[in-house]
């Protein structure tokens, strides 16, 4: 798959989204229904003749339908993307679909009695005008490219990085931002070629057809983020950014440019529970004290051990986790060797929690939140279990359908005495309970 292709399938939703939300009615009586009158297929409309996208019945034939082909400027088959079509019928708007482009960038799908109107979803092209299309007949559509971000991702001494993934995102304090505003560009994230370049396409206002006319008129595009940032990674490397505008100006000649570091050596570790023992479900994130969005994560492995790649030089904090409680903290230089103490002990009793529903009957599939469990669901006996949970008080979320409930678990220490032991809870949907010992009627 080339990289047009995969660029125009992860942008087709956030296009589509944007061409829905230009035909979205715009007058108050029109979103809130009031005036609506019934027409004489069953269907309502507004009572000033706009009404914007209707998932309303359409006087659809299956003998009719629209086909044609889409090109670019130099004539070439637009592939990887995908045409909304719409119906414009006695001043209504309605959806008919959306059909994909095929590799000659050829489409066919449904008409209507009425106009039949096309919106491009893609990654790099648009409209070159309005189209509307005549069932019957093959249509040639032309687009235009859009503007485009040009970048790079290379090492200081400027060699390319292959395969970085780069994500971009709004930059800046986070209260100083819009939360409105949409991001500009067609992808949030991309990954650079053999010669660590990256291409993507910033949004543009779609050209106003005939169905945006009569869904209330051509609409301006929603606000835009304008200060950005463009986050790169990569396998061997730091981290690396670098802030933008939304009006950059770059070429293929003078692209963005991310610099990487080369990774510094590992940061490695051990991590121990206040009874000695390795912690089961561990891991250890290092942040960056230079350079604050820098993360990286590591687990700890069945002795308590750790390693921490992809670290640029400089200073780290380090966090080491597990089932959501925080158990020890330092910081440290690139390339030490750090012993953490964990504040709890590793070995705690397995914890088994059994969902019943109002009834009383094992709750087969009830998903469990909280403590050691993420999401976990229940078996055929209503039973979930983990072993080694951490001492100390949780709160267990049990779901099943629109049903929900809440129960606060102590869980206690490990008995020396009895290391086989398991602190069991019950969850009975509409009415919990947690005992430690044989659950009744069980």
């Amino acid at each position: 798959m080339n990289t047009r292709t995969w660029l125009g399938l992860l942008a087709t939703a956030v296009l589509v989204g944007l061409a829905v939300w230009s035909l979205r009615p715009r007058d108050p009586a029109a979103r809130s229904g009031a005036g609506a009158q019934p027409m004489a297929d069953g269907t309502r409309a507004g009572a000033r003749g706009g009404g914007g996208v209707r998932a309303a019945e359409v006087d659809v034939d299956a003998s009719i339908t629209v086909r044609g082909e889409v090109i670019d400027a130099d004539g070439q088959p637009v592939t990887g993307g995908a045409l909304l079509l719409r119906c414009l019928k006695a001043d209504r708007v309605s959806v008919l679909g959306t059909v994909r482009l095929d590799d000659d960038g050829a489409f066919e799908g449904p008409g209507c009695r009425g106009q039949v109107c096309a919106t491009l979803s893609h990654a790099a092209e648009s409209p070159a005008e309005p189209w509307v299309l005549r069932p019957g007949t093959a249509s040639v559509l032309r687009t235009m490219s859009l503007a485009r971000l040009w970048g790079e991702v290379v090492t200081p001494s400027g060699e390319p990085v292959e395969a970085a993934r780069v994500i971009f995102a709004p930059s800046g304090p986070a209260d100083e931002r819009d939360p409105t505003a949409l991001m500009p560009l067609a992808t949030r994230s991309t990954t650079t070629d053999a010669d660590g370049r990256f291409v993507v396409a910033w949004i543009a206002r779609p050209p106003c057809g005939p169905c945006e006319e009569a869904a209330g008129g051509c609409a301006e595009l929603p606000p835009m983020v304008d200060a950005l940032e463009a986050i790169a990674s990569a396998p061997g490397h730091a981290s690396g950014r670098v802030a933008f505008d939304a009006q950059v100006d770059t070429s293929p000649d003078a692209p963005l440019r991310v610099t990487l570091q080369i990774a510094a050596d590992l940061l490695t570790g051990q991590l121990l529970g206040a009874d000695g023992h390795a912690y089961p479900r561990a891991y250890v994130l290092a942040r960056s004290l230079d350079r604050p969005r820098e993360q990286r994560r590591a687990e700890v492995d069945a002795d308590g051990n750790f390693e921490i790649d992809g670290l640029g030089p400089g200073r780290y904090a380090l966090r080491a986790l597990q089932d959501g409680v925080e158990l020890a903290t330092a910081e440290a230089e690139t390339g030490a060797d750090v012993e953490l103490s964990g504040s709890v002990d590793a070995h705690g009793p397995d914890l088994e929690v059994t969902v019943l529903d109002e009834d009383g009957r094992y709750a087969q599939g009830a998903i469990v939140d909280g403590g050691p469990f993420r999401g976990t669901k229940t078996d055929m006996k209503g039973k979930v279990r983990m072993v080694s949970a951490l001492p100390g008080s949780v709160t267990l979320r049990v779901r099943l359908g629109p049903r929900s409930e809440r129960v606060e678990v102590e869980i206690p220490q490990l008995d020396p005495e009895d290391p086989a032991h398991s602190h069991r809870v019950e969850v009975r949907l509409g009415a919990s309970r947690s005992p430690d010992g044989p659950l009744p009627g069980l």
